[in-house]
């Protein structure tokens, strides 16, 4: 990851960037460690050196919006605007000024929304009334931000472009399975489509999807993350990249463009059979730091750890991480819980699906409800989590 924040801080002079948004996960944990956070100030006081005249932080649903923040009100005085818990619509609305002290840019700033921020008075044991909640509390709280917006763009008498932030999942939006997505929310049945962004919009940042894309439209923006996050996104042919939005005076439509991010590190699959991984392995060449992720299609009574480490000792720039028996419908069919897979090699929804085919739960009507309420249960201990700090 640092090399990725020497090289943004590198873009950030090249093309002298005036603005700096970060639209969320910027941690993979609500409980970063020492290293994580020292790369992020270290990063963060590196940016306010160079040309950048502002930093927007908004938080997303892998991070603990009450540690983002904690240095809030410290960052703020080096025009760094950390926003993580959802706050009222006027105060997260930021205005940036020129260099004549005048109105440049109105940013409506909004984090990643809790159902537990926008879900109120509802009778909690109907579900489609809970859903139906969230994403009227989702579009009820961005047009309460876009008013605020709206009103301050009118009593400064002057067409000053309005740009905003979001941490969600559009409708349409592609992903990979397995990559590392998390659910928003319970069973992922919220459908936000871009119309909660209107046309009056410059330009929109949104925060979540890992991959580059637009959402329907060329101004709503992900960037996707900066760099994988794991063995799943090693099939993309899409590569990694931030994107550079332009907003000339008096030109409310930005230009906008996407510079590539070098790529410091490979992941790499390799699937076969035991005598097949170690001539791959041996014969695999690196020209940059390679992660593997070795897949078995059978069992061997070898100790495959000992002999593949065996096969990349003295070459520094090949590192195993997982070892794995594949996957096998007929092993998990034949015995769900016996021991012959482990659960580690199973999200929590298939192990709940293999527990249901255990008690011969096959009416599909029976196995919706149920696994929607086991999603429930998973979000709110996620939710439980993500709230250690306050």
């Amino acid at each position: 990851m640092k090399n990725f924040l020497d090289w943004l801080i590198n873009l950030i002079k090249s093309e002298n960037i005036d603005l700096l948004l970060i639209t969320g996960d910027i941690f993979n944990t609500v409980n970063p460690d020492i290293q994580s956070q020292e790369l992020y100030y270290n990063f963060l006081n590196d940016v306010v050196k160079t040309n950048c005249k502002n930093v927007v932080i908004t938080s997303g649903n892998h991070d603990s919006a009450a540690f983002l923040d904690a240095s809030a009100s410290l960052l703020k005085n080096f025009n760094v605007h950390v926003i993580g818990r959802v706050r009222k619509p006027e105060d997260e609305v930021i205005i940036l000024y020129n260099e004549q002290n005048l109105p440049e840019l109105i940013i409506c700033a909004v984090p990643f929304l809790h159902d537990s921020d926008i879900r109120t008075g509802i009778d909690e044991n109907d579900f489609k009334s809970r859903q139906k909640a969230l994403i009227d509390g989702i579009y009820q709280h961005y047009n309460e931000v876009y008013e605020q917006a709206l009103k301050i763009r009118e009593n400064f008498k002057n067409n000053i472009p309005i740009i905003a932030t979001g941490h969600l999942f559009i409708t349409g939006g592609h992903v990979v399975e397995g990559d590392g997505v998390r659910e928003l929310y319970v069973g992922d049945l919220v459908q936000v489509q871009n119309d909660l962004f209107p046309d009056f919009l410059s330009y929109t940042a949104l925060g979540h999807l890992h991959s580059r894309q637009n959402a329907g439209r060329e101004n709503i923006c992900y960037s996707g993350s900066p760099v994988e996050i794991n063995f799943s996104e090693s099939v993309r042919v899409i590569k990694k990249s931030v994107n550079i939005f332009e907003l000339s005076p008096g030109n409310l439509k930005p230009d906008i463009k996407f510079i590539d991010i070098p790529n410091y590190r490979d992941f790499l699959k390799i699937r076969g059979t035991f005598d097949e991984v170690v001539e791959a392995v041996q014969n695999l060449k690196c020209q940059i730091s390679t992660w593997l992720e070795i897949i078995l299609t059978e069992r061997t009574e070898q100790d495959a750890q000992k002999i593949l480490n065996t096969c990349i000792k003295d070459r520094p720039l090949i590192e195993i991480v997982s070892i794995q028996l594949e996957k096998s419908e007929k092993i998990i069919s034949n015995s769900s819980f016996n021991g012959a897979t482990l659960l580690d090699d199973f999200s929590p929804i298939k192990i709940f699906e293999l527990c249901l085919d255990e008690n011969n739960i096959t009416n599909s009507t029976q196995r919706e409800i149920y696994t929607d309420l086991y999603k429930e249960i998973l979000n709110e201990i996620k939710t439980e989590h993500l709230n250690i700090y306050d």
